[in-house]
């Protein structure tokens, strides 16, 4: 489904995989920030160049798909903490309508 090609596209870095999958009209929500399609694809670009989103850092932890929406959690630890990224996914017309993120961080110790 939807979910596992998305994991796919992040994990390979395959920007035509990714933006098969968004939907003419998606949106992306994290905290303050709400960027079309062309932004998320422009920043998505920007962020594999620079190692910011870098699948061999993260974990994906829990995911859960149904025909109208998919969820996933990764982790990854950076500077002692443990970081949490909760994707919520909604569809329409089997494409990535809207996409939102929460952050949570948490202290750990090794």
């Amino acid at each position: 489904m939807v979910l596992e090609k998305f994991i796919e596209g992040i994990t390979n870095q395959d920007l035509v995989l990714l933006e098969s999958l968004l939907h003419e009209d998606m949106l992306f929500v994290q905290e303050t920030t709400l960027e079309t399609k062309e932004e998320w694809m422009k920043d998505t670009k920007e962020q594999f160049k620079n190692g910011m989103l870098d699948a061999t850092k993260m974990e994906v932890t829990k995911k859960f798909e149904t025909k109208d929406m998919g969820a996933l959690e990764v982790t990854m630890k950076k500077d002692g903490h443990l970081i949490r990224f909760s994707n919520v996914f909604l569809y329409k017309d089997n494409k990535i309508y809207r996409h939102l993120i929460n952050v949570v961080t948490d202290h750990f110790t090794e």
